[in-house]
């Protein structure tokens, strides 16, 4: 298959034999077997920090709670007193 005029001059025509696309094809593999093991670790450290902010922000807000209950009972005992 010919290329259009322009595609010659950025990538010339090969003649790809059967074991060079599948010495290619392997190496294309290669290269996103290593890339998505790449973005497992880091998606196993992204959830791992958002684990631990999520319980972070959980205790900080039943805190919160824990203190708005407190003045409200203080308030009702104050108002029954």
């Amino acid at each position: 298959m010919a290329l259009p005029r322009y595609a010659r001059r950025v990538e010339p025509e090969r003649a790809w034999t059967l074991e060079a696309l599948v010495a290619e094809t392997r190496a294309d593999v290669r290269h996103l077997q290593s890339d998505v093991t790449e973005l497992r670790a880091d998606l196993r450290t992204d959830v791992g920090r958002l684990d631990a902010r999520v319980d972070q922000l959980f205790l900080v807000q039943l805190a919160t709670l824990a203190t708005a209950i407190g003045t409200l009972i203080t308030a009702l005992v104050n108002v029954l007193a």
